[in-house]
């Protein structure tokens, strides 16, 4: 295999060695930030991420040794005390460690590294600028202030009866439009699937000869937290009974597909003996191997499969496939399955004539037409909003002769994240950087959306109260500071990076043990 390029730093290349040994203690990282409750994401974006914080995590060990930076053994212990508590390391190991190639070694380098990691982040952020309590007080009171506004909103949906519909106007609106009724180039695939539940008696097994299933739930469930942990999909804690028959299912699910990956991946290094890589060779195979071959509706990259349980990967692995590369080897695993794929056919773009299409057209341009119509009226209430407020009438009275109904938003301070009531079409954060430029008595400028548009009206500010500043302001007084050094640490950071030449691999790596 040809050098891989990891990166670099000072113009120096990573070593593979290290390289690995920093991915594993990302990993850990992740595990250990999540609550213990997700490793990395397998998916292509899971590894770019993990390939760059294993890059970051090389970059600040190599900062410790040029700062000379040592930690104690009691920081050391304190370290491995947050991220273990009572769990048994032995058990820890077995429990989580071996099912993704790590070790207690693994655990013990990343747990000093990540102490001395913290203390540099100390050492960095100590030029952060202090914040004092009279400051600290004025942010708050700023950022909880709240907002009681009115909208007045303007939906397609209330225009769609006054717009006229002719079959010239229909023509023209396709002619206009071709590129949005044209069907790209698309491509069909064949594929076998590995379920998972076809390995659930295998993976009860394996379970039951490491550790008694029963067993193990009732631990998992003590470790995430119990009752509080496991809700159902409106938020209302499970019973401990079912809550740990979701935890057996989990567990059996995550096993089930280690076994299904496993024969995904016997099958495909059987399709590398074979002579020759063809559609032919794929289906010819799984026909002897037992495995029924299935075949995708057609797909392009903008006309995606929907409807379906594939893992993004899926998609991107078989848009990748050309005639001469029409075979993907390795295992794509998704949640309840993994798959193998081989390029079927590409089926050709082509125009739909307007009398095949005339449905879509007609409705399409319905909606164009009282999309239109909705943000021309919302401009023009502008207009009468502007002139009724200089002629001292009130929102609602201008309101009521245009023959509008605005809509009263319960209030809402710049760091709410979601508002009661709020038309999910309007989004928040747009609603509170209107409401928060505005003067009580004032009102916005038409603000279109993609769905129409809204005018606000902000009737008052409301300040938050000293009781509930003198009882939160402590909290959030250490939360400022830390956010205040966690930004003079990422600025340290950004500086140091670019002094040192710090550049990422060029390309995604998937790396092994042997090369």
């Amino acid at each position: 295999m040809g050098k891989v390029d990891l990166g670099s730093f000072n113009g120096q290349p990573i070593s593979r060695e290290d390289f690995l040994a920093a991915q594993r203690e990302a990993k850990l990282n992740h595990f250990m930030r999540s609550g213990g409750r997700e490793w990395p994401a397998t998916d292509e974006n899971g590894r770019k991420t993990l390939e760059r914080d294993t890059i970051f995590r090389l970059f600040l060990l190599d900062k410790i040794k040029d700062l000379d930076i040592h930690v104690s053994e009691q920081a050391v212990a304190r370290a491995a005390r947050d991220h273990l508590g009572d769990y048994p390391p032995d058990k820890f190991e077995h429990d989580f460690l071996l099912r993704e190639g790590l070790t207690l070694e693994d655990l013990e380098r990343y747990t000093r590294d990540e102490a001395a990691i913290q203390q540099l982040i100390g050492v960095a952020a100590a030029t952060a600028k202090m914040i004092s309590p009279r400051e600290a007080e004025s942010l708050y009171r700023k950022e909880h202030e709240k907002a009681s506004t009115e909208v007045a909103a303007f939906w397609p949906s209330n225009y769609l009866s006054k717009v006229q519909m002719t079959p010239e106007a229909i023509g023209k609106y396709y002619s206009n439009n071709l590129s949005r009724y044209r069907i790209p180039e698309r491509i069909q695939v064949a594929y076998v699937e590995f379920s998972a539940s076809n390995f659930l008696a295998e993976a009860e097994k394996d379970i039951n000869q490491k550790t008694n299933l029963n067993s193990f739930a009732d631990g998992e469930y003590i470790r995430r937290g119990g009752t509080n942990t496991f809700k159902d999909t409106n938020g209302v804690p499970l019973a401990e009974k079912v809550a740990k028959e979701q935890i057996k299912n989990e567990q059996l699910t995550f096993s089930a597909l280690m076994h299904a990956r496993r024969k995904a991946a016997d099958f495909g290094n059987k399709l590398l003996d074979q002579k020759q890589q063809t559609l032919q060779t794929f289906e010819k195979l799984a026909a002897a191997e037992g495995y029924p071959v299935k075949l995708t509706p057609p797909f392009s990259a903008s006309q995606s499969l929907e409807d379906t349980n594939f893992p993004p990967a899926f998609s991107e692995k078989a848009l990748a496939l050309r005639k001469d590369n029409p075979i993907v080897y390795a295992p794509i695993p998704g949640e309840r399955a993994v798959y193998l794929l081989a390029l079927k056919t590409n089926v050709p773009g082509e125009l739909p004539s307007l009398e095949k299409i005339r449905d879509k057209v007609t409705a399409d341009y319905k909606h164009s037409q009282a999309l239109e119509m909705a943000r021309n009226a919302g401009k023009a209430f502008q207009t009468s909003v502007t002139n009724g407020l200089a002629q001292k009438k009130s929102f609602d009275e201008i309101c009521a002769q245009a023959g509008i109904k605005p809509v009263q938003v319960p209030p809402f301070s710049s760091t709410t994240n979601a508002i009661a009531g709020l038309d999910e079409r309007i989004p928040v954060r747009a609603l509170q950087e209107i409401a928060f430029e505005l003067k009580p008595g004032q009102a916005s400028p038409f603000r279109p959306l993609a769905e129409g548009g809204f005018i606000a009206y902000l009737k008052e500010r409301i300040p938050v109260s000293d009781a509930q500043v003198k009882a939160e302001l402590p909290d959030y007084f250490g939360k400022l500071r830390i956010y205040r050094q966690n930004e003079a640490f990422n600025g340290w950071f950004r500086k140091v990076a670019e002094q040192a030449r710090l550049t990422l691999p060029k390309s995604q790596t998937e790396l092994t043990g042997t090369q």
